[in-house]
């Protein structure tokens, strides 16, 4: 998280979710690094989205909620703040804080008609943080935005369709088959000549009879 410092003895912390509890803690660091101060946490809750924006300006969405599926898809929803009529479009922007892991850190941006309430996305990679804005804009050109955070942990039983496209896996997976086929012949060919064998026997052991 990046931290604003003006001329006030305040600090500016951008970026939070609105009406979301957070601790913060604050250390002192000397300027040669080798003294610390004793940590200080204070505790708080960020603003509501009428507080910023205004009473008289586009209210944010309410209820953002993020559902994740098993193959890396989420379904986002949200509460609408006014009646589809009074709401020009929604403008879904995403992407991930996490890098590697095939985490997708290139902003995408989706738009959304104003009738509806939830949309699908594509959250790729494992082990990744996404953040989630949805901008509403009114007739008049307003805009707010709500934001929300989703951690991508994909089970490691379930293979997605990229994974099992990659070329390591097809290569494993042709050495596999092909050893089974080599059994399954060796079995065959076994087959054929042990019965022969046990017949000839049998007929030796008529004769000596």
């Amino acid at each position: 998280m990046s931290l604003l410092k003006d001329s006030s003895s305040s600090i500016l912390m951008p970026h939070l979710e609105f009406e979301s509890d957070y601790s913060v803690t604050v250390t002192a660091t000397s300027a040669d690094r080798t003294q610390t101060s004793k940590p200080l946490t204070a505790n708080f809750k960020s603003l509501l989205c009428k507080d910023v924006h205004g009473q008289g300006s586009l209210q944010c969405v309410s209820n953002l909620a993020i559902v994740l599926r098993p193959n890396g898809t989420g379904i986002i929803s949200w509460k609408p703040s006014a009646d589809p009529e009074n709401i020009l479009f929604y403008q879904l922007i995403y992407h991930a804080l996490s890098q590697g892991n095939g985490c997708q850190q290139q902003q995408e941006t989706i738009n959304v008609r104003a009738a509806a309430t939830s949309a699908v996305v594509d959250f790729p990679g494992e082990r990744c943080e996404y953040v989630v804005r949805l901008v509403n804009y009114d007739l008049i050109g307003r805009d707010a935005v709500a934001e929300a955070r989703v951690l991508i942990e994909l089970s490691k039983s379930f293979l997605r369709l990229d994974a099992l496209l990659r070329p390591k896996f097809l290569l494993t997976a042709a050495g596999v088959l092909l050893l089974f086929l080599l059994c399954v012949l060796v079995c065959c060919r076994c087959g054929r000549r042990c019965p022969h064998r046990v017949s000839e026997k049998q007929e030796k052991l008529t004769d000596y009879a």
